[in-house]
């Protein structure tokens, strides 16, 4: 039996408080409605990946329809209170490079449900949370994870909902579309049909990147084969600056690596104070300016900020055979 491994996250931080004081949770329960998703390319072309969407009923039965765009396909079921259903996707919905994809994933409930998209090769991948459309905006910052090995990339993708919707990319790093090269600082547009995706790549870092839109959309972003100890897709669905808080509080973990990483950007001038254990640190950052704060092994890490910030973890997962992040043999 093969045995499941998240070697590496990308994983949003949990929680934050709003301005009024109000704890707000964010990368648990979504509440239902319409989902939409894509899966960014993992770092091997020969195998192909297993795509999944994970469905959590959270108070009550939900009766869930999920479709592929562009395709015949449609699933229907009822996810009983409290139970957690997953769904296999054809693995042919995988981003190839830079290019527009027709077949996002769609996702419609009738009452409150956690979507996570789940998207593994061997047992080795990475987790996302699917927020619902009426989480979602029309600016956003992008955020990728450190380069990994030659001829792998950093990545995000767009994704158009309804509504026919132009989008436009200032890079923050190089990338050649439709045989057209754009280099870091340059802007480019889109134009998307409702369902629609366009996933872009990288050799160079495509963090602080900024995409605004017409209307919502939603933004995947992430690494197709980040090296902590092995060669993973790491990917977070990201969320729009206005749903950005200022206070983050990230548990402790005894299983720490030394390449864990807390990643924070600013959508404007904003001031940052972050304390773990025994050393707190105030920093001034600008807009798409990307930080990085480096968490004190097994000690809580708290961040608060003067303006929205956007926080992403970057790390291990586990430890095996006292390697932070190895994956257990697998047969």
């Amino acid at each position: 039996m093969r045995s499941l491994w998240i070697s590496q996250l990308w994983i949003l931080a949990a929680v934050f408080y709003d301005g009024d004081g109000q704890l707000t949770v964010i990368g648990g329960a979504s509440p239902g409605g319409v989902f939409v998703t894509a899966f960014i390319q993992q770092g091997g072309n020969e195998i192909l990946p297993t795509a999944e969407i994970i469905l959590t009923a959270n108070m009550v039965p939900a009766n869930v329809i999920i479709s592929i765009r562009q395709s015949d396909l449609k699933m229907e079921m009822t996810v009983q209170k409290g139970q957690t259903v997953t769904v296999p996707i054809n693995p042919s919905t995988e981003f190839k490079g830079t290019t527009q994809i027709p077949n996002t994933v769609k996702i419609e409930a009738d009452a409150d449900i956690t979507v996570i998209s789940r998207n593994t090769i061997n047992g080795n991948g990475d987790v996302s949370v699917v927020y619902p459309s009426d989480y979602l905006g029309n600016n956003y910052y992008i955020i990728t994870p450190p380069n990994g090995p030659k001829n792998q990339y950093t990545e995000f993708s767009v994704i158009c909902l309804e509504i026919e919707t132009t989008i436009i990319i200032d890079l923050m790093g190089a990338v050649t579309v439709n045989g057209i090269m754009y280099s870091k600082g340059e802007r480019m547009t889109l134009n998307l049909m409702p369902g629609e995706a366009f996933q872009i790549q990288s050799d160079e870092s495509l963090s602080g990147s900024r995409v605004e839109a017409n209307q919502n959309i939603a933004v995947i972003a992430g690494q197709t084969c980040a090296s902590i100890v092995d060669c993973n897709l790491v990917y977070e669905q990201l969320l729009p600056v206005t749903r950005w808080g200022t206070c983050f509080d990230i548990p402790g973990n005894v299983i720490r690596s030394n390449n864990e990483i807390v990643y924070v950007m600013a959508a404007q001038r904003t001031s940052i104070t972050y304390k773990s254990g025994q050393v707190q640190v105030t920093m001034e950052v600008d807009a798409g300016e990307l930080a990085q704060i480096k968490p004190t092994e097994s000690t809580p890490l708290s961040i608060q900020s003067t303006h929205g910030i956007q926080v992403l973890y970057y790390g291990c997962s586990g430890i095996f055979e006292n390697v932070p992040g190895k994956p257990p043999a697998s047969g």
